[in-house]
């Protein structure tokens, strides 16, 4: 469930549609996205889909850049 999260996330979803497609409260995903964040010690959406990218539970996609900072 919650690498369906991240590859609705890295699709550009929003709450609101994954909550659609899973037949659950826009809540109910908030909910689910707080609770991974905590276990994967991040703070937004973005270091989420990152860290699970780097970790290889997420594909990278083809058009992925990525920056590096000086």
């Amino acid at each position: 469930l919650a690498v369906y999260f991240f590859l609705s996330r890295q699709k550009g979803y929003a709450n609101k549609e994954i909550a659609l497609r899973l037949r659950i409260s826009d809540r109910t995903v908030q909910t689910h996205l707080t609770r991974v964040f905590h276990k994967l010690q991040v703070t937004s959406r973005t270091e989420a889909v990152h860290r699970c990218m780097a970790q290889g539970w997420l594909p990278i996609p083809d058009d992925y850049m990525i920056y590096s900072t000086p």
